[in-house]
């Protein structure tokens, strides 16, 4: 998930925003990644039945709060409570920075990483509304923080009967927490008996290895993905490369449906939807699900597209729009406990005068300015402010993401979605601050298919691969043969499509610019299908994708006066509508003209092979070019016979080309 800022993004805003706030003056943190030496070679999980191999790391320890300690609007959140009681028996050089995940879980990130200096900090953690602590692990190979509760994931065996599932629990010592919801055979369960930190791990490889069980798969909690890093290079952009208003005609400004007039002199980079809608076709008639983080559904411009249960269907409880797996209710919205984690930061960025921001975010801007030498005060602090604003419009990112596909805004000059006729089936499954859990992402698929949508948009970059998932993934697509799901590449910037677009038969989106270039971010190579618009707002804001967002939520307000002018990343005052990068977007666009394609077949005379087939054949790499650096990538790749064999350079990078939503529509009404 990436938004306006560099690349490698932040992926310790916060937790120099929780530092900074309580007037700590702390040695910064950064994410370098330390692990446990001790008992770590026998360390993995399996996906697909390989073995990945896992670590500990020793500069974290993560806590669960307990599920009973529910906080008012006004009061403290839990992760702010557990810095202030840490801080007042630690001294400032032991001090350390605690980083909320979700309202459930925090990290406690330790400044002597060891693990001694684990096991010294589990007592003061004993704390009436914490539940447990939890060990903070990574992949061999990546630098990522992933919490690991008592929790596994067990998918059983077709026709295996309850009892023989308790049977086998009972034989593993685990007990049942639950039976996972819109999906058959798989159940929640935990550890009688934790013995150490990890058994959560051996009991499910003792589990994979059992007759009857299908997979089993620690229900892993990710913390930031490996594009989601710390950067302190300036300047960013901090305001518009263009002179621009929040009355500005948002139709102009949305190049990533027709580029032509934002950049005339160029081939059309957009997805050529209007030339579509030309045809008479919006999408009308199909539900896309964005299964994602916070989803305003109340958006003005979404609001009249969202998808309301029907009538004689029965429901969850209180089921009307779509469903939140992450808190378990019927509201994809932000809740009181999560505005409180976002509203305090987000405000201070337009209440406290300069000089009060360089004293609050002291530490930040100090280490700003070791790396940024020639950097000017001015320069740093709107860095700062920027920056907040940023973490907190990317909590909203179902909401965004659900834009590109299908808004349909009232207003005349009002920004369109690709389909802005479809319906926008809104299923969170993401946490504040973090990725996508694997339990709510397993239900969360599930439910989409079990509510009929004809697709499904998964903006979840590279995210830990994991069995469960890629089988809830495989169940739904046989089960429903018409079913099509996008996904985008990645942020990685590398010659690999991330999970979980790599699955077969799911639609893998890399990103390109205004320009027709790939976006320096966008993953790409083998498994790639095509790309679309995805933005590149390191070359001003308005190459970017403008699109919906949820600071427009008068509580973010409130107290404050709305600013005088549009802030990075908004493009008007209250933050409705934001410009964002990342292939998190150009998948959604796939989404839409997808829809789009759907919506000119109403007797579904295509299955998904074919309206797949369709697709990559109406793309282009007409409006495409590759960088000098891509084209030497390519040759010594080509060199080490690392490319396959029959794919010429182009398709290497982009696919099968650009997306062309006119192209594809015109080609399902052929018949083709």
């Amino acid at each position: 998930m990436t938004f306006p800022t560099s690349p490698r993004h932040l992926f310790r805003v916060l937790l120099l925003t929780v530092c900074f706030s309580l007037g700590l003056a702390l040695a910064v943190f950064r994410p370098t990644p330390t692990l446990a030496q001790t008992d770590t070679a026998d360390l993995f999980y399996r996906f697909n039945g390989e073995p990945i191999p896992l670590m500990v790391r020793d500069d974290a320890i993560a806590v669960a709060f307990q599920a009973s300690a529910t906080r008012t609007l006004d009061a403290p959140p839990l992760y702010q409570q557990l810095q202030n009681t840490l801080d007042s028996t630690r001294t400032r050089g032991d001090a350390v920075i605690v980083q909320p995940v979700g309202t459930q879980y925090a990290i406690v990130n330790l400044p002597a990483a060891t693990s001694s200096s684990r096991s010294a900090l589990r007592p003061q953690l004993a704390l009436p509304y914490v539940e447990t602590t939890l060990p903070v692990l990574q992949r061999a190979d990546q630098d990522e923080q992933i919490l690991l509760p008592n929790e596994i994931i067990i998918s059983f065996a077709a026709q295996t009967s309850e009892a023989e599932q308790q049977q086998m629990l009972e034989a593993q010592g685990l007990e049942l927490i639950r039976p996972l919801r819109f999906t058959e055979n798989r159940v929640l369960a935990r550890l009688k008996t934790v013995d150490h930190e990890t058994a959560v791990l051996t009991a499910a490889e003792q589990l994979s290895q059992t007759t009857g069980v299908r997979s089993a798969t620690p229900n892993f909690i990710p913390v930031r993905s490996p594009e989601e890093r710390w950067d302190s290079e300036l300047p960013l952009p901090s305001h518009s490369s263009l002179a621009r208003s929040a009355s500005d005609n948002r139709m102009n400004l949305a190049w990533h449906l027709d580029s032509t007039s934002m950049a005339p002199r160029l081939n059309n980079t957009g997805v050529n939807a209007p030339r579509d809608w030309a045809l008479g076709n919006r999408g009308e008639g199909i539900t896309v699900a964005v299964i994602d983080a916070l989803i305003q559904w109340d958006h003005p411009a979404l609001i009249n597209n969202i998808y309301e249960l029907p009538s004689g269907v029965e429901g969850l409880p209180e089921e009307y729009r779509g469903w939140d797996f992450t808190d378990n209710d019927p509201d994809t919205r932000v809740e009181t406990a999560e505005l409180n984690q976002l509203r305090p930061s987000f405000q201070d960025t337009f209440t406290l005068s300069d000089s009060d921001v360089l004293d609050r975010y002291r530490v930040w801007a100090d280490d700003l300015k070791r790396n940024n030498p020639r950097a000017s005060e001015a320069e740093i602090i709107a860095f700062i402010r920027n920056n907040i604003r940023r973490q907190v419009v990317g909590a909203f990112h179902g909401t965004t993401v659900a834009g590109v596909i299908g808004a349909n805004a009232p207003e005349p000059s009002g920004l369109m979605g690709v389909a802005p006729g479809v319906k926008i089936l809104p299923v969170r499954a993401g946490i504040l601050f973090g990725g996508i859990p694997t339990v709510p992402a397993v239900e969360a698929i599930g439910y989409a298919a079990a509510r009929g949508a004809d697709v499904i948009n998964l903006s979840w970059g590279s995210m830990m691969p994991t069995t469960a998932i890629a089988d809830a993934i495989a169940d739904v697509l046989a089960a429903n043969p018409n079913l099509i799901i996008v996904a985008s590449s990645g942020n990685d910037g590398e010659n690999r499509v991330g999970f979980p677009a790599g699955l077969r038969h799911v639609i893998s989106v890399g990103a390109s610019t205004l320009q027709g270039t790939r976006a320096p971010y966008s993953s790409f190579g083998p498994g790639l299908t095509l790309v679309a618009p995805g933005g590149n707002v390191q070359t001003g804001l308005e190459n970017g994708i403008l699109t919906t967002s949820g600071t427009g939520n008068d509580l973010f307000w409130q107290n404050i006066s709305l600013p005088e002018q549009p802030w990075a990343p908004a493009q008007d005052l209250k933050g409705d509508y934001v410009w964002a990068q990342g292939t998190s977007f150009a998948s959604p666009a796939v989404a839409g003209v997808v829809a789009l394609m759907l919506s000119a077949d109403p007797q579904r005379s295509l299955n998904r092979d074919r309206l797949i087939a369709l697709l990559e054949s109406s793309s282009s790499h007409t409006s495409l070019s590759l960088a000098p650096q891509e084209q030497d990538l390519y040759s010594v790749l080509r060199d080490q016979s690392a490319t396959p064999p029959t794919e010429h350079e182009l398709q290497y990078f982009f696919g099968s080309g650009l997306v062309d939503a006119e192209a594809a529509v015109r080609l399902v009404q052929s018949g083709a």
